[in-house]
């Protein structure tokens, strides 16, 4: 955006007026012999490569875009979920109810509700406008700690430390069905066309569910540790997991067989999720990176450093061109991707060639 810049030829005086984002819009500079319009770029396009969200007293266990990048929802330890503009970095809302850690929250696919999942061995379903409890669903015998909405928005499935993927009814909060894990599970997920449930945990394997028949279709077994995340790809055709064996495996969902095992993060890796082409995805855990790999060949192609303290989600935005990260900093932060992109460019630049100084006319 253009903004008039009115210059005097002689003795100014500097007078500023801000925009409604609070940065110069005009400036007007007035003086006795008269004065020159020019235009000028209003500052408040430049955008910051990092944003960091301040606010909760505790880890951020979990953070999501909303299907128009504009805002985040993140879940923390401090039994608070919140909701943040992306633009601004400001907090809009806070929704509390929960009385323990909030292990995740994620938005239904119309936005209109949320589902948060808890160590309070409850998972909720809120407004995400007015703030208000509309759902508690009770039945988990133990922490809580993964939830996912089916594409269709209708329904939840959730997973913890009782080792059973149970499915619930969004409207009505009533447990639709219950499918058999061996052990402790720490991720749920669904499928691209909402007819299988891909979870993880403790048993060191991802097992993929058909949820009408009920029937374990396949596991993706090799992980030498708890696999602590799988999801699907965007087109459903491949599975990444990620594990506290320290390794990536990327999977043929259909075969259930390892396409390939990256390795580079030096500790535990906590998520694993994909950018919205597919061609890429994100991984976070102990080491306090962010990782972003190439689907296809498993190349790192970039690192992200500088998010302090472990990393317990990484998730990147609708368009691709950001990143938001979580942990144990009691922040999440936005990374811009491009912009990033651009200061490295900058930084690969030369430096100017040094011209002669022109002599000060008098």
């Amino acid at each position: 955006m253009k903004h008039l810049l009115c210059v005097a030829l002689a003795f100014p005086l500097l007078v500023g007026h801000l925009s409604a984002e609070g940065t110069p819009a005009v400036i007007e500079i007035t003086g006795r012999t008269g004065s020159v319009d020019l235009l000028v770029e209003d500052l408040s396009e430049e955008t910051p490569a990092i944003i960091d969200l301040e606010g909760h007293t505790s880890n951020v266990d979990s953070a999501f875009f909303t299907a128009d990048g504009t805002k985040i929802l993140t879940a923390s330890a401090d039994r608070t979920i919140r909701i943040w503009d992306v633009r601004t970095a400001r907090e809009l809302i806070k929704l509390e109810g929960h009385t323990h850690t909030v292990r995740s929250a994620v938005f239904s696919p119309d936005e209109k509700k949320i589902a948060s999942v808890s160590w309070d061995e409850t998972a909720r379903i809120w407004d995400p406008k007015s703030g208000k409890e509309l759902q508690k669903m009770v039945g988990h015998k133990g922490i809580v700690l993964s939830v996912a909405f089916a594409p269709d928005g209708k329904s939840i499935v959730t997973g913890g430390d009782d080792g059973v993927l149970r499915i619930w009814n969004v409207e009505t909060g009533e447990q639709i069905k219950t499918l058999g894990q061996t052990e402790k599970i720490m991720s749920v997920s669904f499928s691209p066309d909402g007819k299988k449930i891909l979870a993880s945990g403790n048993d060191k394997t991802a097992r993929i569910w058909d949820i009408e028949s009920g029937r374990e279709l396949r596991q993706l077994v090799g992980h030498e540790g708890f696999v602590t995340r799988a999801v699907f790809s965007p087109d459903g055709k491949k599975i990444v997991t990620v594990s506290h064996d320290r390794t990536v495996r990327i999977w043929d969902t259909e075969r259930g067989e390892v396409l390939k095992t990256l390795r580079g993060h030096g500790q535990v890796i906590y998520f694993a999720s994909f950018s919205p082409s597919g061609k890429q995805f994100v991984t976070s855990g102990q080491d306090g990176t962010a990782r972003i790999w190439d689907t296809e060949s498993g190349e790192e192609l970039r690192r992200l450093e500088g998010h302090k303290g472990t990393l317990y989600s990484a998730v990147f935005s609708p368009d691709g061109k950001k990143l938001v990260t979580a942990g144990t900093s009691k922040t999440a932060r936005i990374w811009n991707l491009e912009r990033l992109e651009q200061m490295e460019n900058l930084e690969r630049v030369p430096p100017p060639v040094e011209r002669p100084a022109i002599p000060e006319w008098r």
